[in-house]
């Protein structure tokens, strides 16, 4: 394999990697907006309840 080879399969690795890693980001993001929603739903559910 060529230096040049190896040096675009380094390159690209790093790319997915980057990639994975804000798919990763967005998917907490999601999971915690998520959760926020939830409780807030959950809160306002509880105070008609509780009156």
């Amino acid at each position: 394999m060529s230096r040049f080879g190896l040096g675009t399969l380094a390159q690209a690795h790093r790319d997915f990697l980057s990639r994975r890693r804000q798919d990763l980001h967005i998917d907490l993001i999601q999971v915690g907006l998520w959760k926020v929603e939830g409780h807030l739903v959950a809160g306002c559910v509880g105070d008609r309840v509780s009156r």
